[in-house]
C-alpha cells in the first residue's frame, strides 16, 4: 500500500497538470480542513440526534461551490 504521502501527492499533481498554483492548492486545503474540523462538534451532535450530519450554514455552502468551480477541470474532482 502506498503511504499517505505518495498518494497526496499524486492527487496534488493532477491537480496542478489542470492550471491550480500549488500555493493556491494549499490555501485551499488549509481552508477546509479548518471549515471541517471548525464543525466537527456540530455533525457529531447531529449524528447522535439524528443519525447524520448537520447542514452547513450558507457561507460554507458558498465556499465549497467555489471550491468546486475552482477544481471542476481536474481529474481529482470532488
Amino acid at each position: 500500500m502506498q503511504s499517505h504521502t505518495q498518494q497526496i501527492v499524486r492527487v496534488l499533481e493532477k491537480i496542478t497538470a489542470a492550471g491550480v498554483r500549488e500555493s493556491q492548492i494549499f490555501d485551499d486545503f488549509l481552508e477546509i480542513v479548518h471549515g471541517s474540523l471548525t464543525r466537527l462538534p456540530e455533525h457529531v451532535t447531529a449524528m447522535k440526534l439524528t443519525g447524520g450530519v448537520s447542514q452547513d450554514p450558507p457561507e460554507m455552502t458558498k465556499r465549497w461551490d467555489i471550491l468546486r468551480s475552482r477544481y471542476k477541470n481536474s481529474s481529482y474532482y470532488f
